[in-house]
């Protein structure tokens, strides 16, 4: 710590380049720092002081020399009494400074930065819709203990320490003070060592940010509007900024941000009175710099909670690295929209929360935690297809919808968030209707854990906590089950034991409806776990198999549909001919048509029956479907079957 100490004292003045400076010092915290000095004239100290404050250093830069961070320290002399300018080591580095140690070198590539934070300080926070509130917040919390202070210090004996010789609001009360607090921020007047003039630090810090020329250099202030439905739904918020507009001439842009801040808004439905008075300073979400300019913000669901009020609020930057003021707020209070279709028809069905260990296959592969094949499946058992982009899993595991890969569930379809895709595959097989992978650093809980699936920023639409004790079924704990929800029905309670299951076969059934039936039944026959694995040495699936009833051949390879060509009055047709189980009264089936083997599609519009089923004799009846495109009428045209378990 000495050296770290000693060498930015030796080294740091305003004699110093830019790149050394901010190689030595954390600027981003020292311009907050110092923003917040000048605001509340933490002033007593002078570059050589070595009083005031506290220097912490960052202990691995600069080859374990160090980089400075500045924090606060004995700041009585503050909000009012004055001694000295506040300048610091750093800000001698930067600006010229005056007292012992101080120099008039300056380093005016830094500034820009240095004042964008002064700006940001006075726009966001020191305004008396921030500040007031914060200095009553804590004069509530101090006052129960004046009495006792006053009776423990005032008129009490010298030897024993006394208020003697204190004078100012502080010793009159704490009430007094806090007005004098609010004068000192915004009304001016005087105090001991200067007085504050008309307007306040506030005036000051107005004037601050624009000295050395810098209040003419700044972008236009940009304003912004609000052109999302009425009521500001939270699903539907959309903003949009005016142009960018610079004095420094055209073509000066260099990045936009936008910000939203809850506020506290006692007026506000969701508005809790016991919580702490929020600043606006602290943003629920930020954009970051967006370096091309787009004047439309369609804001996330996710930011924000319908009942709570929240700013909205947007800065330009030019490329010389200033940024503007921030607009004025479009102050709202979001909407809840409505969420029935997703209350009614959409449930969490299955949840694998302790898998069975890795095989030596997939712990060869590197999925050597049997966490890796953990998966949370949902359906949608409704009758209109829902728009998945405002909904998260927000509790047990951290999932956004918003850019997964699957946004939309059709009625009777499933949907996957899974812990690692390529073992869910490994084990399971491709072509799952997987969404993508939760948070990286998550897990289900093997003891049993909460789990929500949120719209927005948390309006439940299922929350349940699963266990893995009696009695709820404890095949899922580490015996390779699944837990399954027994009753499809959103009325059906996640959180009763008694609406839950085993899975009917070891691994689960994610993305297939197969709790009971003849294809669990025939799966338990063939002592097949995986409806995914292959079936024996053959190169279909389970699944498959079952559906082609591959079982009945001696090879069942030779099960699999096969390309023929039909003739329909002289005209030769391409077409495919496909077995298919007669007891297989849970699965549906369709022969699909594609140009380029990447859009597939089906329908009496482009595909014709050539003939009944034919009876094969061994359980299955071959199916031929032809195209109505003659051979040759298109470059290419590709025919495939297409199998699934109905819904149960």
């Amino acid at each position: 710590m000495g050296r770290d100490h000693d060498h930015v004292e030796r080294s740091l003045d305003g004699a110093d380049t830019a790149s050394f400076i901010s190689q030595h010092v954390n600027l981003d915290s020292w311009n907050r720092w110092h923003a917040m000095v000048e605001a509340i004239r933490h002033y007593d100290y002078w570059p050589d002081a070595n009083k005031n404050m506290v220097y912490y250093f960052e202990p691995a830069a600069n080859r374990y020399k160090g980089k400075l961070r500045i924090l606060p320290w004995d700041t009585d002399a503050s909000w009012g009494p004055n001694w000295n300018r506040g300048h610091d080591l750093v800000y001698n580095s930067l600006f010229p400074a005056f007292g012992d140690g101080g120099d008039t070198n300056t380093t005016p590539e830094l500034w820009p930065a240095y004042f964008n934070t002064v700006r940001e300080l006075r726009d966001l926070l020191w305004q008396r819709d921030q500040i007031f509130p914060l200095i009553d917040e804590f004069a509530d919390f101090i006052t129960p203990f004046e009495a006792a202070d006053a009776s423990r210090w005032k008129d009490a004996p010298s030897d024993a320490g006394n208020y003697f010789g204190l004078g100012g609001a502080g010793a009159k009360s704490i009430s007094s003070l806090a007005r004098d607090m609010k004068s000192f921020a915004f009304v001016g007047g005087t105090w001991p060592g200067a007085s504050v003039g008309p307007g306040g630090r506030a005036a000051y810090l107005d004037e601050l940010q624009a000295s050395n020329g810098e209040g003419a250099s700044i972008p236009f202030t940009p304003t912004i509007t609000y052109s999302g439905p009425l009521n500001f739904p939270a699903n539907g918020l959309v903003f949009e900024s005016s142009g960018f507009s610079d004095p420094q001439g055209e073509n000066t842009f260099g990045a936009m941000e936008w910000r939203v801040a809850k506020i506290t808004n006692p007026n506000a439905p969701g508005h809790d009175p016991e919580e702490r008075f929020k600043l606006e300073w602290q943003a629920e979400w930020e954009s970051g710099e967006l370096n091309t300019f787009d004047p439309s913000l369609a804001l996330s669901s996710s930011v924000v909670y319908p009942g709570y009020t929240y700013r909205a609020r947007l800065r330009h930057k030019d490329n010389t690295g200033r940024w503007s003021h921030w607009s004025s707020p479009i102050e709202f209070t979001p909407t809840l929209p409505d969420i029935s279709p997703y209350l009614d028809g959409l449930i969490i069905s299955e949840v694998m929360y302790h898998p069975s260990d890795p095989s030596n296959a997939e712990y060869a592969a590197g999925h050597t935690n049997d966490d890796d094949f953990e998966f949370i499946e949902l359906r949608n058992i409704g009758m209109a297809s829902l728009d998945l982009t405002d909904l998260r899993l927000t509790k047990g595991v951290d999932f956004d919808f918003l850019e997964s890969e699957i946004t939309q569930l059709d009625p009777g379809e499933f949907v996957l968030v899974v812990s690692n895709l390529e073992a869910m595959e490994m084990r399971y097989g491709l072509g799952l209707p997987i969404a993508g992978e939760w948070d990286t650093k998550d897990k289900l809980n093997n003891g049993g854990e909460r789990i929500k699936l949120s719209f927005g920023a948390g309006v439940p639409i299922r929350d349940f906590s699963y266990d893995d004790k009696t009695p709820w079924p404890t095949e899922p704990d580490g015996a390779g089950f699944s837990l399954v929800i027994k009753s499809e029905n959103a009325s059906t309670d996640p959180n009763v034991a008694a609406n839950w299951k085993s899975s009917s076969v070891p691994f689960g059934t994610p993305g297939l409806d197969i709790l009971s039936g003849p294809f669990a039944e025939w799966m338990a026959a063939q002592s097949q776990a995986n409806p995914y694995s292959n079936f024996g040495s053959s190169s279909l699936s389970n699944l498959l198999a079952y559906s082609l009833g591959a079982d009945f051949k001696a090879n069942p390879d030779t099960a699999l549909p096969s390309m023929i060509v039909v003739e329909n009055e002289g005209i030769s047709y391409p077409a495919l001919s496909y077995r298919l189980r007669q007891e297989a009264s849970d699965l549906t089936h369709r022969v699909e048509v594609s140009e380029n083997l990447q859009t597939w599609q089906s329908g009496d519009a482009l595909t014709v029956i050539v003939a009944p089923p034919f009876n094969n004799g061994d359980g299955t009846d071959t199916h031929i479907i032809r195209s109505i495109y003659p051979l040759g009428m298109k470059s290419s045209r590709f025919l495939r079957l297409h199998v699934e378990i109905l819904p149960r």
